[in-house]
């Protein structure tokens, strides 16, 4: 006679058993090293580069080696541009370099302004600046310097 499964464990596992192996952590960090990405490494070993994604969301372990592996491409790729001798060779690397590490390599980069006054502050200055003008007491103008406005006619359309 069988022993029943303890309630916490599944009968049956969902889905194919993982290909993932420990070795993939040291492999990914030395094949990014050489300038390759995430999706050349899935390919070399045979999963497609959704699977090494999810690998690095299931095993910290390989997210870290994963980072690890990025910035070792970053730095093989920066080797490769300091060392090239051909505009072409050096295109290729600025290029590869603008999608490896963006924040880095990018020609546009992002600057945040802030204004320095708000809206309420500017209208609040100048009216204090009108009020120090017309010197206002009890609501009253006591004085101040005239001001001409020009008069505005006003012709009916039907004239």
């Amino acid at each position: 006679m069988t022993k029943p499964k303890p309630a916490h464990e599944p009968r049956f596992r969902a889905g194919r058993p993982t290909k993932y192996e420990a070795r993939y952590c040291e492999e990914i960090v030395e094949f990014m090293g050489r300038g390759f990405r995430k999706t050349a490494f899935a390919g070399s070993i045979g999963v497609s580069h959704d699977t090494v994604v999810e690998w690095a969301k299931q095993h910290p372990e390989f997210s870290v080696a994963v980072k690890r592996g990025m910035a070792m491409r970053t730095k093989a790729l920066e080797e490769k541009l300091l060392n090239a001798e051909s505009g072409a060779k050096v295109a290729a690397c600025i290029f590869s370099l603008k999608n490896a590490a963006p924040h880095e390599w990018r020609d546009k980069h992002e600057i945040e302004h802030k204004p320095v006054l708000s809206l309420e502050a500017i209208v609040n200055e100048s009216m204090a600046l009108h009020k120090a003008k017309l010197k206002v007491t009890s609501g009253q103008i006591i004085e101040g310097e005239k001001v001409e406005l020009p008069m505005l006619e006003h012709k009916p359309e039907n004239a």
